[in-house]
């Protein structure tokens, strides 16, 4: 609840409506790297695009802290899963998530990479990065395709699509905000819901943790900020918070 103080602190409260409890087989550091990101796939493929079994979606960003958690989810809820990585690292932490394909998003054309892979357009895109290439994406999306953004797009960046065509092959736009129940006291129960589907999956074996780097105490704050916007972070960062 970003409406709330607390991120930088030991001990913090909030509406127990948002919450449940953790998974049993993860450690407190763990099981913190996952709410956040699992919300917010979750939300964007089952809430948001609907999405059904035996259909496909591309990741952008793969390797990233949201990216790894989609492709999972993605996974668990019976899609193929086409991600994009750059590098030997973040290509190999994609296959482990379980995505079925990796393609290369510094290459400047991704239907070019999708070809490669098999696949002329997807029925869905987790955008879980920014939106720059907003107008690329929507080329890559089949007739009643959707796709899921995790920022607003600029002006400059929707000047960039093409809306006659996303009008004329029925596409759709989804704004995924994990705040938003809570901001809006928005049927919040449904949060903890998630919560307690995201501790099922991963009790189950069906989701992991996605944390690679992990830091003990306040004093390694500027080390895991810097790890953060360096660009070169794979999954999440764990910092623990000590008494």
């Amino acid at each position: 609840d970003i409406t709330k103080d607390g991120c930088y602190s030991q001990c913090t409260k909030i509406d127990s409506r948002l919450i449940s409890k953790m998974p049993s087989t993860l450690s407190f550091e763990d099981a913190a790297a996952l709410p956040l990101t699992f919300q917010t796939a979750w939300e964007g493929m089952v809430e948001l695009m609907g999405v059904q079994k035996g259909k496909s979606i591309f990741v952008l960003n793969g390797a990233g802290g949201l990216g790894s958690i989609v492709i999972q989810v993605a996974k668990h809820l019976g899609l193929t899963v086409i991600a994009s990585a750059s590098r030997a690292e973040t290509i190999e932490f994609c296959k482990q998530m379980g995505a079925d394909h990796v393609v290369n998003h510094r290459n400047e054309d991704l239907g070019a990479e999708l070809k490669q892979v098999g696949f002329d357009c997807v029925d869905y895109i987790y955008n879980a990065h920014e939106n720059d290439r907003l107008g690329e994406l929507f080329k890559l999306l089949v007739c009643d395709g959707r796709l899921v953004v995790t920022y607003g797009p600029t002006q400059e960046q929707m000047a960039k699509v093409d809306w006659t065509t996303v009008w004329l092959k029925r596409q759709t736009l989804c704004f995924q905000m994990m705040f938003a129940r809570p901001m809006f006291n928005t049927e919040p129960a449904m949060v903890g819901g998630v919560m307690a589907t995201m501790a099922k999956l991963v009790d189950q074996g069906s989701i992991k943790t996605t944390v690679t780097k992990k830091y003990g105490g306040m004093e390694h704050i500027n080390d895991a900020t810097k790890l953060q916007m360096s660009g070169k972070s794979i999954g999440k960062i764990c910092l623990t918070m000590t008494h």
